[in-house]
């Protein structure tokens, strides 16, 4: 991810740990900040991983082409 994505993480994540710790007493801010930022991320990682998956689904039928193997003809054939 980009650096802003990363940044706009930590500002979460520190945010989200703030407000846990003053409810919860027992948990340090440090460890619950890496617990909600991993959160995040994996969060985040899977919509950008489906979101790629489907604009190339979305993508493939402006190619024209198809996936038959007979539909298909190479350039060394068509000559």
């Amino acid at each position: 991810m980009s650096s802003d994505v990363e940044h706009i993480a930590e500002t979460i994540a520190t945010e989200l740990a703030s407000e846990h710790c003053t409810y919860y007493l027992d948990k340090k801010n440090k460890t619950v900040r890496s617990y909600f930022r991993k959160q995040l991320h994996q969060s985040w990682g899977l919509a950008a991983h489906r979101g790629r998956a489907r604009l190339l689904l979305d993508r493939r039928c402006l190619i024209g082409t198809s996936n038959n193997p007979r539909d298909r003809t190479d350039s060394y054939d068509a000559a």
